[in-house]
């Protein structure tokens, strides 16, 4: 839920991405209607093992004592989202990250609660082959609102992690 920047290769080279997942959608797709041609493949589940459902932050350093003097966790006992996750997949400890940059509270639980949002459950990918238009209407890091109802998917927020352009589709 929190922005994201982050580095993405494209054809024409590497740069910077900003993701927000509280920025209006761009485009309302629906896999039975254009622009939408059809899809590609099924839907790739992120590995089970790649998921953490227990964060730690160190922050508020002392630097005259080097010593941290604040630490937030979220884990199964303080988070519902890590508990779903622990049940799911197994006790999964993140490693404990030391941030001397990070001085107040809400700071800190912001970034503990972006690593819960972004880490403690699977991502789903999924490809649609689409008319060439739409490579002018989005581009990566954009959401859109995804319809698929095979999977039970109704106006489903999504981040375009790519786009590719060949021969009039995209």
């Amino acid at each position: 839920p929190f922005p994201m920047i982050s580095m993405v290769w494209e054809g024409n080279g590497y740069g910077p991405v900003y993701v927000d997942r509280n920025i209006e959608p761009v485009l309302d797709l629906d896999l039975t209607q254009a622009p939408i041609l059809g899809r590609i493949g099924g839907v790739q589940e992120s590995p089970r093992g790649d998921l953490k459902n227990s964060f730690a932050l160190q922050y508020q350093y002392n630097a005259l004592e080097d010593v941290y003097r604040g630490i937030i966790v979220r884990d199964f006992t303080t988070s519902n989202l890590c508990a779903i996750s622990a049940r799911t997949a197994g006790e999964r400890q993140g490693p404990i990250v030391e941030t001397p940059y990070v001085s107040d509270d809400a700071t800190a639980g912001a970034v503990v609660d972006w690593w819960v949002g972004h880490l403690a459950m699977p991502k789903y990918n999924v490809s649609y082959l689409c008319h060439g238009v739409v490579y002018l209407k989005v581009g990566v890091g954009d959401n859109v609102l995804l319809t698929d109802e095979e999977f039970g998917w109704v106006k489903n927020k999504a981040t375009v992690q790519g786009v590719e352009y060949k021969a009039g589709t995209c």
